[in-house]
């Protein structure tokens, strides 16, 4: 009889709404970017390789935005 390979454990790929990794360090000066008045027009981009926290990190950005009444938020999920 055959050992039976082990079984393969994969981790949950959902961005998360809660910062669990220190990302504030990067959601901080992006909604202080974007808040801002003089800077506007404004272009930023967040980066990193799969599974780096980009979706996490916009997650993030968006419920700091959620009872802004200045800005809002559109997600696109491609």
């Amino acid at each position: 009889m055959a050992a039976k390979p082990p079984p393969i454990r994969l981790w949950d790929d959902n961005p998360s709404t809660l910062d669990l990794l220190g990302f504030d360090a990067v959601v901080e000066p992006i909604v202080a970017a974007v808040r801002e008045r003089n800077i506007h027009p404004l272009t930023l981009s967040v980066q990193s390789p799969w599974g780096g926290g980009k979706s996490t990190i916009l997650k993030l950005i968006e419920t700091e935005f959620k009872d802004d009444d200045t800005c809002f938020v559109v997600s696109t999920n491609p």
